[in-house]
């Protein structure tokens, strides 16, 4: 046990800032400990925090040096009772067991069912740190539960995963102390085995650990404060750009040559300032849908201005171009609001032979400002986040000419690589969150129709791309900061769908609607664009 108890000295003192920003204006701490020496069956020990029971953060560090491991004989549920009718103990304190045995019976008149009715009538939460195996549903070892998510390892900090099961533990530790944990309502259970281990895994115990006795403290869920919903936001707003604006660069007349819907050659529309094969167009996007398993609303309005030329190349065509984007997000959650501000541009290049393959690249890139608020209690809580957004992106593919002439079907596949760098920012109330990176490799399969139709009013084309993606790999970072946070994983499939639909209504205009949308676990996003297109 001297490594946990030397685990505690310094982690109080990263605890107690975090409780701060978390909305604990008093924090008071208090320390029972066995042998050393103790007193009465149970080998007792009470320390003196500063000059009372109580005491601040830097006081419970300096007593916890005291902490010894000659003792034989440890009853948690001895120490547990003795806290609740000795210490001025309010409704909603946390206690905190840390213990690598099963329970010593010291006092038979103590029980499970005793011991768990005093603290819910005390209400007080419980957290452990024991020697016990918790499994995630994958059958993974995790560091913590509470008895919903799992909090798995990723490096030095930890992912959320649905929790599966207690395995392996000393002795009867999971009937006397895991259990308990969890039936006293808020509580969280931890392997100290993980703390064991050192390196990166003491660091994600540690992160981890810190995330359960906060969310036991406020009596919350495992979540990331406010850091998960800016970066999906920011991830979903870049992706959705980048779906319209593919759908635009790739949207050709079926034989290859004209506009971007044109059936009737290339100098019919592609000729901006008299130079054929040249275009110009604007669109303006709105997007309405749900982040963050739903529990943040996600609304966004925006505007794309593109420019591109479009020239015969060897034995097909190619076009390559770029448009810049500007979008304005808001994120509503419980408790928070994001406001969004993307600056984005992105460089494409599409080349299409006569055989019928046809291959698309892109690139994109820019920044993304979020002004952050959050309620802790009465009191709202703000800051400013600014992160960088980078992807690059190939696709290949083969056009098959159906029956109908006008028809074309073209199964695709593609990888995909983007990164997204976010700053740390402070709060208002001084709170740092930390700033992290995060790299997302995908691989991408899709098909995608085409059909162009003359009606009364103009050529009319209709383009239904639908795609699914999967992430094979991800790379986190996360940097230093006061605020427990981990960022997780990005749901690992996504499915998008786009419907793309142009008019000539004269031999020099023409209007466009873009319909859009992804869904993935956490994320469900719908989007609609109109835009149009003008020789000059």
């Amino acid at each position: 046990m001297a490594g946990e108890q030397t685990f505690l000295q310094q982690f109080v003192l990263d605890l107690d800032p975090a409780l701060a920003i978390a909305g604990i204006s008093t924090r008071n701490y208090g320390l029972i400990g066995f042998s050393g020496p103790g007193t009465g069956p149970a080998n007792l020990r009470e320390f003196t925090i500063g000059t009372t029971q109580l005491g601040t953060a830097q006081d419970f560090s300096i007593a916890a040096q005291s902490l010894v491991t000659t003792g034989s004989i440890e009853d948690g549920y001895s120490a547990i009772d003795y806290v609740l009718k000795n210490y001025p103990v309010s409704n909603g304190a946390t206690f905190v067991l840390v213990t690598d045995e099963d329970r010593d019976d010291t006092d038979s008149s103590l029980s499970y069912a005793s011991i768990l009715s005093s603290l819910q009538a005390a209400g007080v939460n419980l957290v452990s740190m024991l020697d016990v195996t918790i499994l995630n549903a994958n059958g993974d070892v995790a560091i913590a539960t509470d008895g919903t998510d799992a909090l798995t390892q990723d490096g030095v900090t930890f992912d959320s995963v649905a929790f599966g099961s207690f395995s392996d533990g000393f002795g009867t530790t999971i009937a006397d102390y895991a259990n308990l944990s969890l039936a006293a309502g808020g509580g969280c259970v931890a392997d100290l085995n993980q703390l064991r281990l050192g390196g990166e895994a003491a660091a994600a115990f540690a992160a981890a650990f810190q995330t359960c006795v906060v969310n036991a403290v406020t009596d919350s869920g495992i979540v990331a404060i406010l850091a998960l919903p800016i970066r999906d936001a920011s991830l979903t707003v870049a992706q959705n750009i980048r779906l319209q604006l593919r759908m635009l660069a790739q949207a050709m007349s079926n034989n290859g040559t004209g506009g971007i819907f044109s059936t009737q050659g290339a100098d019919v529309i592609d000729d901006m300032f008299g130079v054929k094969g040249l275009r110009g167009y604007g669109m303006a996007n709105a997007s309405f849908g749900s982040v963050n398993g739903g529990d943040d609303d996600l609304n966004s309005q925006g505007l794309s201005v593109g420019l591109d030329y479009t020239y015969s190349f060897g034995q097909g065509i190619a076009r390559f171009g770029g448009a810049v984007s500007f979008v304005d997000a808001t994120v509503d959650g419980d408790g928070s609001n994001i406001n969004t501000s993307a600056q984005l541009g992105q460089l494409y290049g599409v080349y299409r032979t006569a055989s019928g393959l046809q291959f698309t690249g892109d690139m994109q890139f820019g920044t993304i400002d979020s002004d952050t608020a959050r309620r802790i209690g009465a009191t709202s809580v703000t800051g400013s986040a600014e992160s960088d957004y980078r992807s690059i992106s190939f696709e290949a593919g083969k056009r098959f000419q159906l029956q109908n002439a006008n028809a074309v079907l073209m199964p695709f596949g593609g990888l995909q690589y983007e990164k997204l760098d976010q700053d740390s920012y402070t709060e208002s109330n001084g709170g740092e969150i930390p700033d992290f990176t995060q790299a997302l490799s995908t691989a991408r399969l899709g098909l995608r129709y085409e059909v162009t139709s003359i009606t009364s009013a103009g050529t009319w084309n209709t383009m239904i791309d639908a795609s699914f993606n999967h992430i094979y790999a991800q790379d986190i970072d996360v940097g230093s900061g006061t605020v427990p946070f981990s960022p997780g994983d990005v749901d690992e499939n996504r499915f998008d769908l786009g419907v793309n639909f142009g008019l000539e209504v004269s031999p020099t205009s023409r209007v466009m609607v873009s319909l859009g949308g992804s869904k993935s676990e956490d994320t469900v996003i719908g989007s609609v664009g109109l835009g149009f297109q003008m020789t000059f």
